[in-house]
């Protein structure tokens, strides 16, 4: 870090290192990166302020703190605006999906997943992502009571994985278990 001479392209790379610890759930480490950055840059109303609260909230959905989670989701989704790129709107609105399954708002993850799903159709390599968002309309179609749907969704999802991820394909095994 200290190589970066650039204090813009520092403060990427701190975002980047704390999605990074979060895959890795290194959750501790993502919040220590996370907690130099918030203090000056959570209200930002740029493409930066989008990323930061974007990464708090996949963090904090990952360590089930979900009302906090929601406000840092609301305020990326109002800072939306000033990205550009369709795959990185699609990434949101797919883990939006997520945290409002977990919620227990199975309406409003199904919105979210199809506009993942609606933007990432016919682009070729997004194909987990695809199948996450798939996965995520199961669930929320079995929480719905909308069993045959439910079905459909996780078979896709199973398929998607299929070509990218064997250990995903266990846990849409899992959840067709509840059919």
């Amino acid at each position: 870090l200290q190589q970066i001479q650039n204090p813009t392209t520092q403060l990427y790379y701190q975002l980047l290192n704390s999605r990074y610890l979060i895959l890795k759930r290194d959750f501790s480490a993502a919040h220590a990166t996370l907690d130099t950055l918030t203090g000056t840059h959570l209200n930002r109303t740029d493409a930066f302020g989008y990323y930061i609260n974007l990464i708090t909230g996949i963090l904090l959905t990952s360590e089930g703190e979900y009302e906090v989670a929601e406000a840092r989701f609301i305020r990326a989704y109002e800072l939306l605006n000033h990205i550009t790129d369709e795959t990185i709107k699609a990434d949101f609105y797919h883990k939006a999906s997520m945290l409002y399954y977990h919620i227990r708002q199975p309406l409003t993850a199904l919105n979210y997943a199809n506009e993942a799903l609606r933007i990432l159709s016919g682009i070729e390599g997004y194909e987990l992502i695809r199948s996450g968002c798939e996965n995520i309309l199961g669930l929320a179609s079995l929480s719905l009571k909308q069993y045959g749907k439910a079905e459909e969704h996780f078979l896709s999802a199973l398929d998607l994985a299929k070509q990218e991820s064997k250990n995903y394909t266990t846990l849409i095994k899992y959840n067709i278990g509840f059919l």
